[in-house]
């Protein structure tokens, strides 16, 4: 949106297996005026897709999750973008109990799964990841359905995981 308050289309997500669909959660901008974000469906499994708009209007799936234990699906969330402009997220689904998972994306496209949900620890990690101190660790904040409570998952750079209990 301009100072007078139009708006512009960036980009129309047509879907199908090459595109994502239903662009969903919170978009970040790089320093080079690329926007990362996700969409939820579509893509080449239809799990949805992580995908940058370059500066130039084009958009490019940068992954296309496949579910699965060893990729998520369904990724509502958005990114954030580390000082190394890796892109962290989570997925509502996959991961080896089907319960959502915590990934890194890499610059050169290669997704790590950091966490999968089980259930005891959470699942379906909805909101988005923030950095905290100094832009290492990433807190994100999930509903774990099981015991109509928010459960805090802190994930560290090299996968380490503690989990931090809040009462809703």
């Amino acid at each position: 949106m301009n100072k007078r308050g139009v708006e512009t289309v960036l980009h129309t997500f047509v879907g199908g297996s090459t595109d994502g669909c239903y662009a969903s959660g919170t978009l970040v901008l790089d320093g080079d005026n690329n926007l990362y974000g996700t969409t939820t469906n579509c893509g080449s499994d239809n799990a949805g897709i992580v995908w940058k708009l370059g500066k130039d209007g084009i958009e490019t799936a940068l992954h296309s999750f496949a579910g699965g234990a060893s990729d998520g699906s369904t990724p509502t969330a958005g990114v954030t973008r580390d000082a190394n402009g890796d892109l962290f997220g989570g997925t509502d689904f996959g991961g080896t109990s089907n319960k959502g998972t915590v990934y890194k994306l890499n610059k050169e496209g290669l997704l790590t799964l950091l966490h999968g949900f089980d259930g005891s620890d959470g699942n379906m990690p909805l909101d988005t990841f923030n950095h905290g101190c100094e832009g290492k660790p990433l807190r994100h904040r999930q509903f774990g359905r099981q015991r109509e409570r928010w459960d805090g998952v802190e994930v560290r750079p090299m996968s380490a995981i503690a989990n931090n209990r809040v009462a809703a």
